[in-house]
């Protein structure tokens, strides 16, 4: 179990998290742009449901690979995610089959944002803990 934290919000694990994000985000690219992968998935989750849920992760992986204060986590963490976004939807923009969405982007600018805010504070509060406790 200590083994699991560690690799899950330990800095020592930062480098390590911004790989699975990378390939995390080139699976989204390769997989959501091949034919029909998209509309296969209509039935289970809906395009808001999808990019909330993968954008938070990476929002997670981003915000726990970066190393500094909240405040740098926040801020890294929204750009990247964004920027992210937008090559995502810049990609689709370009498939024949698929269509860009600013509806998308801003689902994972806001999936980034909460992630990242309710990371800080959950931080903060464990670290006032360990401190007090």
């Amino acid at each position: 179990m200590q083994t699991l934290l560690a690799l899950a919000f330990a800095d020592a694990y930062a480098e390590l998290r911004l790989r699975i994000a990378c390939v995390f985000f080139s699976a989204i690219l390769v997989i959501g742009n091949l034919p029909g992968a998209r509309d296969s998935l209509d039935p289970v989750a809906s395009g808001v449901t999808l990019h909330s849920c993968a954008y938070s992760f990476i929002a997670y992986l981003i915000y726990f690979g970066t190393v500094g204060t909240w405040g740098r986590r926040v801020a890294t963490t929204i750009f990247a995610v964004a920027l992210l976004g937008a090559l995502d939807e810049g990609v689709q923009a370009i498939v024949p089959w698929r269509e860009a969405a600013l509806m998308d982007w801003m689902v994972d600018v806001l999936a980034a944002t909460v992630t990242s805010a309710v990371l800080s504070v959950a931080t903060a509060l464990a670290r006032s803990r360990a401190v007090s406790g």
